[in-house]
């Protein structure tokens, strides 16, 4: 099942941070934000903002963060690695499976480090 994305990144960004979210109720579906370093220079900014979007803590609709890491546009690739000093390190093997290429920002390869 692909994730949705929430995408807080400015047009000519070329790199910042992401965080996997996990929805707590059937460890399959959840949420992938991802934000540029000029808009959140810590991971817990994207998750503050998807909270106040919704106007409910994320755990009240199920949904906890398990982990994060960078992003950077690279030759036409959108490469995803790193760990969060916040949350620690995304599962890169179940990002993969639910991150649909193109899902991002278009039509980019999706690279997944680790």
């Amino acid at each position: 099942m692909p994730l949705p994305v929430h995408n807080f990144t400015r047009s000519t960004a070329s790199g910042g941070k992401f965080v996997v979210l996990l929805n707590t109720r059937d460890a399959e579906s959840g949420a992938f934000l991802i934000s540029d370093f000029s808009v959140d220079s810590q991971h817990p900014d994207p998750v503050r903002r998807c909270d106040r979007g919704t106007g409910l803590p994320l755990r009240d609709h199920g949904l906890a963060v398990r982990g994060g890491g960078w992003w950077k546009l690279d030759g036409g690739r959108l490469v995803l690695y790193g760990r969060s000093a916040a949350y620690g390190r995304f599962d890169p093997d179940w990002l993969r499976q639910r991150l649909e290429t193109g899902s991002v920002f278009g039509e980019e390869t999706l690279v997944i480090e680790g």
